[in-house]
């Protein structure tokens, strides 16, 4: 999921909206890690956190496609689920 807000002013960089994009579970023990692949545009787009609260907190001026792919550790196997998700601001 994800949250957006509309900034009181924009930043020198342009950004009109703080936003959060995030992965929530109750089973944080089966993940090893979240990976979002943001909009080329950003620096260093790809983001992996390896601990809860899986998530990315930006800011940025328009909506985007990413991927994010979560890796579950299931029986000592590696099994990475990817998906789109669209951030609309």
């Amino acid at each position: 999921g994800h949250k957006a807000a509309v900034r009181s002013l924009p930043t020198k960089e342009g950004c009109t909206h703080d936003w959060i994009v995030y992965v929530r579970t109750d089973q944080d023990q089966f993940v090893e890690k979240v990976e979002f692949n943001l909009h080329p545009s950003f620096k260093k787009p790809r983001r992996v956190v390896k601990s809860a609260p899986f998530q990315v907190v930006e800011c940025g001026y328009g909506g985007f496609r990413m991927s994010i792919v979560v890796h579950f550790r299931v029986n000592n196997q590696r099994q990475p689920v990817p998906f789109d998700y669209y951030l609309f601001l």
